[in-house]
């Protein structure tokens, strides 16, 4: 696995990029290997979540990609509001598909 962080750029232009680096990987093919696929998640940073919440939701839509077949991009869903049920879930940067909503 690998991050990509993009700067000043909005979810669409994000999903846009992953797309064309997942067309570019799926492209690519060698003798011994065969076809290259590639999983992604992407996810929009949003002022009131933390840098691990963002890394969670976004390894997050990494599983949901991977679960509905691989070779695609999956976008994260929103952070929840500060003091809604689900906010402050856990500091894991490296989630697991059982803890995924």
């Amino acid at each position: 696995e690998f991050l990509v962080i993009l700067a000043n750029v909005g979810l669409d232009d994000a999903q846009e990029s992953a797309e064309r680096i997942r067309s570019a990987v799926a492209a690519s093919e060698d003798a011994a290997v065969g076809r290259f696929t590639l999983s992604l998640g992407v996810g929009l940073w949003q002022s009131h979540e933390t840098d691990d919440e963002l890394l969670h939701r976004t390894d997050c839509a990494l599983y949901k990609a991977k679960a509905r077949g691989r070779n695609q991009v999956a976008l994260a869903v929103g952070a929840p509001l500060p003091g809604s049920k689900n906010s402050g879930a856990g500091g894991e940067s490296s989630a697991t598909q059982a803890s995924c909503p």
